[in-house]
């Protein structure tokens, strides 16, 4: 994939996230269409995505992919973990209400609502296939890791129960594993439905992104230089440094690329339901997402034709 063919379809999405900040600035929606979107994309857009991307042949090659993957993304969470004191000796944060929302999302990256249309936009049914496995070992460890780092601002350790991990899109990548290890076919009553769904997942979430935007005040976002600095290391330092790793480890194609795109991903968007639930500094989190979610535009052409170079 060249710069050129990485932007075009970045810039696409970039294109139909302005349309989602308008509606909102704008008044033509409610501010509660968002809320309402986002529910749609978790409980049905998303997992019709998983369900007709995953319903593909069994292949022993596909297997081992899938066990790579899975692996890939063990080793990713490592690579975050470790890095993470670099990045928050540079930061030189002191505050430990927002030491831990910069050490959270050195970690975690948005990999679902933009991780997933992404890695779908650029590489189809195998991309989202391939990014849905890469997010298993995230999403367990996500409330987890949460408890962990946050609980340091008052020893809060909450217990995490595995109801918390019964998401609907968890639920629909477990399916289609089950498709693909038998090698069962969608009945064509329901694949219809299933393969339309799943096409609104793409303009929906990049939609939402842009709805995100539109609620924060620019002048008091663009006043917090650190966010920048961390921007820098999160969405090309962190996924450049994992790419090279990678690549000498000799992996290729998409078990290279996947996990390369999914660590560019901005700030997740529900990163501030752990900060208000530990009371760490959740205005700090909203600049976050907006500051990275708006860079990564620029960025993830970046890291996209690098990868796509080594397809």
């Amino acid at each position: 994939m060249s710069l050129f063919a990485a932007y075009n379809e970045i810039i696409t999405l970039f294109f139909i996230m302005l349309i989602g900040y308008a509606v909102i600035k704008y008044h033509i929606v409610a501010d509660t269409f968002r809320k309402d979107l986002s529910n749609f994309l978790f409980y049905v857009s998303i997992p019709c995505t998983m369900i007709h991307s995953m319903n593909q042949e069994f292949s022993q090659a596909k297997l081992h992919d899938v066990f790579m993957m899975l692996g890939m993304s063990v080793a990713f969470l490592t690579f975050g973990f470790v890095l993470r004191w670099v990045g928050l000796k540079l930061l030189g944060e002191k505050d430990i209400k927002r030491k831990t929302v910069y050490e959270f999302t050195f970690i975690i990256t948005n990999y679902g609502f933009m991780g997933w249309p992404v890695s779908y936009a650029l590489f189809g049914d195998d991309g989202m296939f391939y990014s849905a496995i890469f997010a298993i070992p995230i999403n367990i460890v996500f409330y987890v890791l949460g408890g962990f780092i946050f609980s340091k601002i008052n020893g809060d350790k909450r217990g995490v129960t595995w109801r918390i991990l019964l998401t609907p899109p968890n639920i629909a990548t477990f399916l289609g594993i089950l498709l693909f290890l038998f090698s069962v076919k969608v009945p064509p009553i329901f694949r219809g439905t299933i393969d339309l769904m799943s096409a609104t997942t793409t303009p929906l979430a990049m939609a939402v992104a842009g709805m995100m935007l539109a609620s924060f005040s620019l002048r008091a976002v663009f006043a917090n230089r650190k966010a920048f600095v961390f921007a820098s290391l999160r969405l090309l330092a962190l996924p450049l440094l994992f790419f090279i790793l990678l690549k000498a480890l000799g992996f290729s194609g998409l078990v290279l690329a996947i996990p390369v795109i999914i660590a560019a991903m901005p700030t997740p968007p529900n990163l501030t339901v752990l900060t208000e639930q530990y009371q760490a500094d959740s205005y700090l989190a909203a600049q976050l997402i907006f500051i990275t979610t708006l860079l990564s535009v620029l960025t993830l052409p970046v890291i996209a034709a690098i990868v796509g170079f080594n397809l």
